[in-house]
């Protein structure tokens, strides 16, 4: 009759769980303590690893940890075999919960992890820097794909975050494209693209600004300062403007058109001066008092009609005061 008590000894003593108490580097090898054979230690155990030959992989359990070993050699001493693996315990528990997740971690806190439904590779080391390349696809993959193969992408970015918090990126889908640099001051570089608009912008940590923006049509170039005065320019397929704003609501104005020009002056306090050179019309306006001082001879001089209106009364003095 065939004993199953013996086969089951047999295969606990083929398949054994133990403690790693010695490891070898140079030799990629280690020595496993039993608690279940009396404290029983090991042989050297070759450890496995992913490839051996042309291409090599490297790494080994730490003294503490829990293996699987398969032993080729059953006898009462402490036999010969391998280390097949690593294994969690109830005081090692895994630090993710994800069925998706491949991750890799280091004891320094630096880890290598790729996420398969959210396409997501990510390396962070152990000083907080890191790269990240994501790309977004298919929701219905792991529902419909898993296993199979990654679906087509729409969406790509691509991170690389420094130690002191200052970002690198790019991103990009079908139609749009992004460059951007984060400083940990909050000062910014960035670029961005589309199929008809380019945009190129600097941000400083004062909240100053540079942008330029280029279309199929028109093109501008902005300049703001921290304390609201802006400097700006935009070109179109028939005309230009420019344009200077300050903090208390004054601006300097001049638009070119293809057949005519105006300027225009603004005051914070409403008043304005503008001139329009397709009808030759200049308009003043003021919200006090309009003086006029000369050391000299003032003269107005109209080649066409002229005419002055007073809400009140018009009081003209001179020495010698000439009406024709």
């Amino acid at each position: 009759m065939f004993n199953f008590s013996n086969l089951t000894s047999r295969v606990n003593n083929i398949v054994r769980e133990g403690e790693v108490s010695e490891v070898y580097t140079d030799r990629h090898s280690c020595r496993v303590t039993f608690e279940d054979k009396s404290g029983l230690v090991s042989a050297e155990l070759p450890v496995l690893t992913l490839a051996a030959y042309k291409n090599k992989s490297y790494s080994l359990p730490d003294v503490g940890e829990r293996v699987i070993c398969l032993m080729v050699s059953n006898d009462s001493t402490s036999g010969s075999g391998y280390v097949i693996g690593s294994l969690y315990t109830g005081e090692n528990k895994p630090t993710e919960d994800n069925q998706n997740l491949t991750k890799l971690e280091f004891a320094d806190g630096t880890f290598a992890q790729y996420e398969r439904k959210d396409h997501e590779l990510k390396i962070k080391f152990g000083d907080d820097a890191a790269i990240t390349y994501k790309g977004t696809g298919d929701e219905d993959f792991l529902d419909e794909e898993i296993g199979g193969g990654a679906s087509e992408n729409e969406k790509h970015t691509f991170t690389f975050e420094f130690q002191d918090k200052t970002k690198m990126s790019y991103e990009n889908d079908d139609e749009d494209h992004e460059f951007k640099f984060a400083f940990n001051d909050d000062a910014e570089i960035s670029y961005s693209n589309d199929d008809e608009n380019h945009k190129f912008q600097i941000k400083f940590n004062d909240s100053s600004e540079i942008v330029y923006e280029n279309g199929d049509d028109n093109s501008k170039f902005e300049f703001s300062f921290k304390d609201g005065t802006k400097f700006s320019y935009e070109m179109a397929e028939s005309s230009s403007e420019f344009k200077w704003s300050f903090k208390d609501g004054g601006s300097i104005g001049y638009e070119m058109g293809e057949d005519s020009t105006q300027f225009e002056l603004k005051f914070s306090d409403g008043s304005s001066v503008t001139h329009d050179s397709d009808s030759g019309d200049m308009e003043v306006k003021v919200t006090g008092d309009l003086k006029i001082n000369s050391d000299g001879e003032i003269q107005i001089t109209s080649a066409d009609e002229m005419e002055l209106t007073a809400g009140a009364d018009v009081v003209v003095k001179g020495s010698n005061i000439r009406l024709n």
